[in-house]
Formats: C-alpha cells, structure tokens, sequence
C-alpha cells in the first residue's frame, strides 16, 4: 500500500535532503530530518510550551551533521542511511496503524523515536518537557483549518 506524505513532510525532508547536499555528506540520516523539522515555521513558539531552546537544538544538530561522512564528490547525492530507512518504516507502520491517508510530521518524529542509537532520537527523548508530535498535531488543524 502507497502512502502519501503530507505537504509539510514532504516539504522537510526535501530540506533536509537539500542540507545534505549542501554539507556534501555521503547520508541523509534522522539529524538531517529533525533538523529540517526544527526549522518549521510552526515551531517557533515551541520553546515555551516544551521547556527546551530550539536554537540550541540546531546548533547542536548542525555541529553533529558537520561531522557525517563527507562524500568523495562535491555535489554527489546522499543516501538515506540505515537509520533513516528504519526511522521512515518506522513512521509508515504508524501511519497505516493510525488508520491516516497521509505521513505526517508527526508520524515521522514517533518513527524517529523508535530508533534508539540516533542522536536524533536522543534529542527527542531527553529535551522535550512535551509531545513534540502533539504540538504537531495542534498546529496541523490549525493549518488544516486555515487552508
């Protein structure tokens, strides 16, 4: 069965795939993704609701994606690491479980959660005070009912 990625996650992974390129690493892995989805503009109000500062999530997620493995070539394509594959199976399983017509935001962070030797799903476990993926879910029919 074909799954359809919600607009917004279509939109972050396409970032964080451009990101990739842009640092010219070998993989996209699941610190690409949370990167991208920690650039969302529905996520700015974040920080008070969950305790924690996104900017200093970033940094932190941009020093660790500095040390990824560099691909030989400039420009070359990265590939989804293991992890990601796992972590986008992972937020499949969530989706047809769910009973959604669409993967969204927020199945990709439970996905992400269930890898545990990510730095990605560190993040998520030690530094929200709140469901990350609740708040999407908020801003979802806020968005839903704005379009």
């Amino acid at each position: 069965m074909t799954i359809e990625l919600s607009h917004r996650a279509h939109r972050v992974l396409e970032y964080a795939y451009n990101l990739a390129v842009a640092e010219n690493n070998k993989y996209l892995t699941p610190e690409h993704v949370l990167y991208a989805i920690l650039s969302e503009k529905s996520l700015l109000n974040l920080d008070n609701k969950c305790s924690t500062n996104i900017e200093e999530l970033r940094q932190s997620l941009k020093a660790f994606i500095s040390f990824i493995t560099k691909s030989s070539q400039s420009g070359a394509k990265p590939q989804a690491s293991k992890l990601l594959v796992k972590a986008l199976e992972n937020a499949k399983d969530i989706t047809n479980n769910d009973g959604a017509k669409e993967l969204c935001l927020r199945h990709i962070i439970y996905g992400m959660i269930g890898i545990n030797k990510s730095f990605a799903s560190y993040l998520l476990q030690t530094h929200f005070h709140c469901s990350l993926a609740e708040y999407l879910i908020q801003s979802d029919r806020k968005s839903d009912s704005i379009s």
